[in-house]
């Protein structure tokens, strides 16, 4: 195995354990009925079914990415919810949530984004094959 292919491997199994805890973080309180989780995703005009809804896809993010084969649905999926927590920052639950709250969960959102690129980027060969028409080996 080349150098740089171990280091991107291990880099992306670091990233993915750290995103896939943080979903995991984050799916908890959503899938439990936590009155705050379940306030915040009311500020969206959506029901408590959309935070339980929320929590399943984070979920699945965490358990996907934890898997070799699905890493890079995990990761494609995981930016998709990402991006849209920092949407729903930027436009109506604001980047602070309070004083507590400082911003961080802002900041989680846009650091677990960068992380999911990140790794959608360095588990991309089964895109690179699916869009080149080549086989895909052991099929």
């Amino acid at each position: 195995m080349k150098k740089e292919k171990k280091w991107k491997k291990i880099t992306s199994w670091i990233l993915q354990g750290a995103l896939a805890g943080l979903f995991a973080m984050a799916a908890l309180p959503k899938l439990t009925g936590d009155p705050m989780a379940l306030a915040m995703v009311g500020k969206l005009g959506l029901g408590d079914w959309a935070a339980y809804a929320i929590g399943l896809v984070e979920l699945a993010a965490a358990v996907l990415l934890l898997v070799p084969r699905w890493a890079l649905v995990g990761a494609l999926l995981g930016a998709g919810t990402l991006a849209g927590a920092i949407l729903s920052h930027l436009t109506v639950l604001g980047i602070s949530l309070g004083e507590e709250d400082g911003g961080s969960m802002f900041m989680m959102a846009v650091g677990g984004l960068l992380m999911a690129l990140v790794i959608a980027w360095f588990r991309r060969d089964p895109l690179r094959l699916l869009f080149s028409g080549e086989e895909v080996p052991g099929t």
